[in-house]
C-alpha cells in the first residue's frame, strides 16, 4: 500500500486503488458521502480532512440526494 501520511489510526482502514501515489495538484480533495453521514467517529470523513491538510487542499464533501432508489425514505 502507498503511503499515504495518514495517521496510523486511520492508515489501517485504508486501501488504495488504482494508482499508488497521492496526486496533489489537484484543486480540492473529495469526499463523497453515501452511507456514513456522521461528522464524528468517520473514519472516511477524517481520513479526507487529513489529506486535505497534508495536500494544502481544500476538502469538498459531497452528498448526492437523489430520491430514485427503492428503499429511500422520506427523510432522504
Amino acid at each position: 500500500m502507498a503511503d499515504l501520511g495518514l495517521p496510523a489510526h486511520l492508515a489501517e482502514r485504508c486501501v488504495v486503488h488504482g494508482r499508488q501515489t497521492i496526486r496533489t495538484s489537484g484543486e480540492f480533495v473529495l469526499y463523497w458521502a453515501h452511507h456514513a453521514l456522521r461528522a464524528h467517529e468517520n473514519p472516511a470523513l477524517h481520513a479526507a480532512a487529513a489529506l486535505a491538510v497534508a495536500s494544502g487542499l481544500p476538502l469538498l464533501v459531497y452528498q448526492g440526494l437523489g430520491g430514485r432508489h427503492r428503499y429511500n425514505a422520506d427523510r432522504h
